[in-house]
């Protein structure tokens, strides 16, 4: 099959990471406990498009296989408490995924001029109340403000403001391959550093790559194929 962005080729990466033995594991179970190599941490930033969020969960559990999801609560594109966005969150929730927040807190304070730090946690007690469950760790989104949501993150412990974990801390990337579908164009970093590599995620896992760090956004997935650059 050639590299696309269908879902049947999603579906293949995970049968052909299953069959050589990957073990793959949600955000929050690896930062809980690293499982021994070879594994796959695997994540998916919702930044539009919840319901194919929702088809990549459904071929996730139709594989035994469990992620996290990370949700916006600001996004213009999409409201969590809308019935089409909240049904996709139900589903990804059935399925036994994690879900966790898509945090833009430094975005939404500066340009409201509220307080980051209750920005932070109104936005985790929002989302545990939308989902009626604790949310363990966040990511955090890039948009096209200027700010950047992950400064804060540089110099603060997530755990100061309740949360577990959050996606960008240097244990998920010590010693892995980091790969990434960003704006439809596949991109890879070992060990933290960029390489010039535009692999597919499959091209990896057929390499068995020890430790791989997977973000796969559900907006550039389709039905019917959308071939890679």
């Amino acid at each position: 099959m050639p590299c696309n962005f269908s879902y049947s080729h999603y579906e293949k990466i995970l049968k052909d990471a299953k069959r050589l033995g990957y073990r793959i594991v949600t955000c929050g179970d690896f930062a809980k406990k690293q499982p021994k190599p070879p594994y796959i941490v695997l994540r998916h930033d919702i930044e539009f498009y919840p319901d194919r969020a929702a088809e990549l969960a459904k071929i996730e559990r139709r594989l035994g296989v469990k992620s996290t999801y990370f949700v916006r609560l600001h996004a213009n594109e999409y409201n969590p408490f809308g019935y089409k966005t909240y049904d996709a969150l139900k589903i990804i929730a059935s399925c036994g995924h994690e879900i966790g927040l898509h945090e833009e807190s430094t975005d939404f304070s500066r340009i409201f001029r509220e307080d980051l730090a209750g920005v932070l946690r109104r936005d985790k007690a929002v989302l545990e109340l939308l989902l009626g469950k604790k949310v363990r760790g966040f990511s955090s989104h890039r948009d096209f403000t200027g700010y950047d949501n992950l400064a804060l993150w540089r110099k603060n412990n997530p755990k100061k403001y309740g949360f577990e974990y959050h996606a960008y801390e240097d244990r998920f990337f010590k010693g892995a391959t980091y790969v990434s579908d960003s704006l439809v164009s596949w991109k890879s970093y070992e060990n933290g550093r960029l390489t010039h590599r535009k692999d597919c995620l499959c091209k990896y896992v057929a390499e068995r790559k020890p430790r791989i760090y997977a973000l796969v956004h559900p907006r550039g997935w389709h039905q019917h194929s959308y071939h890679t650059r």
